[in-house]
């Protein structure tokens, strides 16, 4: 190791390597300053040691952010996170934060009130900052010293030694692996399969005579009612879906989004139904299949709804990337887990139905006491809904790609029938005897008629896996958007950026939260 910092490398592509997406490094050996300097005068001393505790750290280029700490398998970790910036082989990083994960609890507190960039900082305040100068990286292993003078060694992790150190539910990053459909990874086990889950049936009453299947009483509970009180991605503002279109529905659950385009796009169109889970994805095919032949069943021309068995992300995320899994609550599973997040969206403060008789006491008690509502409620909807959590790693796809695989082309709008006969009459063409002159009947688009979100936190990647070119496809989006940073003035000005007018609003039900919908759409011409 100390051969390898005389060479003195050079460190071209080092960054990239370190935060390569889906790359978490394992700490396996240290050695402290008083160590490397008797191992470089060749004299003995107690060597380093192999680090005992499960320790990792990983980098994210995208927010110039690292985190880094120690880890009890599922019991507990801590870890602290800051900015850092790169300048040939030394890395600098502040730290502004620490988290501790006890159980199914997760608490954090910030160490700096107000923190900045690294590359914000004037270079005397940089200085002061601790730093890795590194010696040797590739895409296994990376050699470096800390400030002090000691020496630290990481190995790229695994998938199997993160399951069991507890690293995949606090960093829940990118995988880089090639599986052909989603499996499990559990303490110990590895890849595993699972068996398959018991779904539960329920009744939509917008859909009589239909029986549909979810995986957990919880979600049967909310998809009976979605239909009917929840439509909330198209019908709203200048967002209308039309007969012909392609719908990307992207985070589809077990359909019930889908049943309600199905209708409204006509057998002419189609919807893409794209389910990362498993489990979640067995019961939409069940549902698709169900749905098409009770449609068939009453002579009704619904579109053709298409299963599609992988997440939604942006172009670093493929092949592969982890998620949590909720199997008590399945349309809460994502990957980027946040049980505050999640437990503040399910608050029934401003939400008129109720899913349980639970649900009806703790109105009663949200009613008499706002502030004791929300602790036992965050506390209970942890306990009893989202745990068990399971790690998955589940396929990846792009919008682009869904575009490009199923060949969706922007087409040319078809001119009026007043401008055809006028181009004709220039052409010296005549009409046909009998030719009906009126409007054609509609040919199915070849665009992206709705591009619909609801991905629970990775909204942002689902819109950065749009290519340029693709852009001009997408006539419309409704997007389920978290608040987290700004996002939803990011995603605005993106939109608008790509030739959208967009309009925001949040729903009376989602006061207590972050959650705001965004609709975009292409302005009329003229």
């Amino acid at each position: 190791m100390l051969e390898l910092e005389a060479q003195k490398l050079p460190a071209d592509g080092w960054q990239e390597l370190l935060a390569a997406p889906g790359t978490h490094w394992r700490l396996v050996f240290t050695a402290n300053e008083k160590q490397v300097a008797a191992a470089k005068k060749q004299q003995p001393s107690k060597g380093g040691l192999y680090f005992p505790i499960a320790a990792c750290q990983k980098f994210d280029a995208a927010r110039a952010d690292f985190e880094n700490g120690v880890f009890l398998g599922p019991l507990a970790s801590l870890t602290f996170n800051g900015p850092y910036a790169v300048r040939g082989r030394q890395l600098s990083f502040d730290v502004v934060a620490m988290n501790v994960r006890l159980g199914p609890w997760r608490f954090s507190w910030p160490i700096k009130k107000e923190p900045k960039a690294v590359a914000d900082m004037d270079p005397a305040e940089a200085k002061k900052l601790p730093f890795f100068l590194y010696a040797y990286v590739d895409r296994d292993i990376v050699v470096g010293r800390g400030r002090s003078g000691g020496l630290a060694v990481w190995t790229r992790a695994t998938q199997d030694w993160e399951a069991r150190a507890g690293v995949l539910a606090v960093y829940n990053g990118e995988r880089v692996s090639t599986p052909e459909s989603s499996y499990v990874l559990e303490a110990g086990m590895g890849g595993k399969p699972r068996p398959p889950p018991r779904l539960r049936a329920f009744s939509d009453a917008a859909l009589p005579g239909l029986e549909l299947l979810a995986v957990s009483h919880a979600d049967a509970a909310a998809e009976a009612v979605s239909n009917r009180d929840n439509q909330i991605y198209f019908d709203q503002g200048a967002i209308a879906l039309r007969p012909g279109d392609v719908v990307l529905d992207c985070g589809a659950n077990v359909g019930s989004f889908a049943r309600m385009a199905a209708p409204v796009v006509g057998e002419a169109g189609t919807v893409y139904a794209i389910e990362p889970i498993p489990d979640v994805c067995d019961a939409l095919e069940a549902n698709a299949a169900r749905y098409a032949a009770w449609a068939a069943a009453r002579g009704l021309k619904v579109a053709r709804i298409v299963p599609v068995r992988a997440g939604v992300g942006d172009a670093g995320s493929r092949p592969a990337r982890a998620f949590v899994y909720y199997p008590r609550l399945t349309a809460m599973s994502t990957m980027y887990p946040d049980d505050a997040d999640a437990a503040a969206a399910t608050l029934v403060l401003h939400r008129p139905q109720s899913f349980s008789r639970l649900e009806d006491v703790g109105k009663a008690l949200a009613r008499c006491s706002p502030s004791l509502y929300r602790c036992i409620h965050s506390l209970a909807f942890r306990a009893l809904l989202l745990r068990p959590a399971e790690s998955l790693v589940c396929r990846m796809v792009t919008v682009s790609e869904l575009i490009a695989e199923h060949g969706i082309k922007c087409a040319p709008r078809a001119a009026p029938p007043a401008v055809r006969r006028g181009r004709a009459a220039e052409r010296g063409v005549r009409a046909r005897p009998g030719r009906p002159t009126g409007p054609a009947a509609p040919r199915p688009r070849r665009e992206v008629g709705l591009l619909k979100i609801n991905v629970e936190r990775a909204e942002w990647d689902v819109l950065a896996g749009v290519d340029d070119r693709d852009w001009p496809k997408i006539r419309q989006v409704s997007a389920q958007v978290h608040d987290i940073d700004g996002r939803v003035g990011r995603t605005c000005a993106l939109l608008r950026g790509k030739g959208f007018a967009v309009d925001v609003t949040q729903e009376p039900r989602f006061r207590a939260c972050n959650l705001h919908m965004i609709y975009a759409y292409r302005p009329a011409a003229g």
